[in-house]
């Protein structure tokens, strides 16, 4: 987590490749829903820990996994949801992303993220999935 926010706060074309621009279009802020979204998996991450990787950055960009350049493949990404959501586009008052908002929405994406892993919320039960105990409870 530190790590990407290291990256995406000096780095013009990974902020391009997530789309910043149309973020700050969106939210008053755009800062805390790009925080709230990366830090979803685990906890917040203070300026002491994304310091260290500041020098790094060029390097942690440059890193291949799978064969995959990173901005490219957010690039991709980013590409295929604005053509699937293109009224993202659309001028609209911007949202102010309160503290809880902002808790909300990592919870919502904390738990999506779980559904997607086959995260088992209830231990013992391996059919007890995240998407069917949400489903049984809503």
């Amino acid at each position: 987590m530190a790590e990407a926010l290291a990256v995406l706060t000096t780095k013009p074309e990974m902020q391009a490749a997530v789309r910043v621009p149309l973020l700050c279009e969106w939210f008053e802020n755009a800062t805390d829903a790009l925080y709230a979204s990366i830090c979803h998996h685990g906890e917040p991450v203070g300026d002491d820990k994304i310091r260290p990787h500041l020098p790094v950055v060029n390097q942690l960009v440059g890193r291949t996994r799978y064969g995959h350049i990173p901005v490219v493949e957010i690039t991709k990404l980013s590409d295929f949801l604005i053509a699937k959501f293109p009224g993202a586009h659309e001028r609209q008052q911007k949202l102010k992303f309160t503290l809880a908002a902002q808790h909300l929405f990592a919870g919502v994406l904390m738990a999506a993220d779980w559904m997607g892993s086959g995260f088992a919320f209830e231990p013992g039960e391996p059919d007890n999935l995240a998407a069917e105990v949400l489903r049984r409870t809503a």
